[in-house]
């Protein structure tokens, strides 16, 4: 991990939050713009909830490619 990281500081989940960052990540994956519904039954979550984590993964995905470009 210090070859990849070196020096810096990390957050890493433990157990549950682990489980549901992963969880997350493969939804908005699998988001296509049309299968909330598909989603919502394949999860068994809430409908605001599935739009709650593609608005924080779009959220991540924004500041990871921000991140991208940043040289300093």
């Amino acid at each position: 991990m210090a070859h990849y990281f070196g020096g810096k500081s990390f957050y890493l989940p433990a157990g549950d939050k682990i489980k549901e960052a992963l969880r997350d990540a493969q939804i908005y994956q699998e988001f296509n713009g049309k299968n909330v519904p598909d989603l919502i039954k394949k999860y068994r979550l809430s409908e605001s909830t599935i739009y709650a984590i593609l608005r924080n993964q779009r959220t991540l995905q924004r500041k990871r490619h921000q991140m991208d470009f940043n040289f300093s």
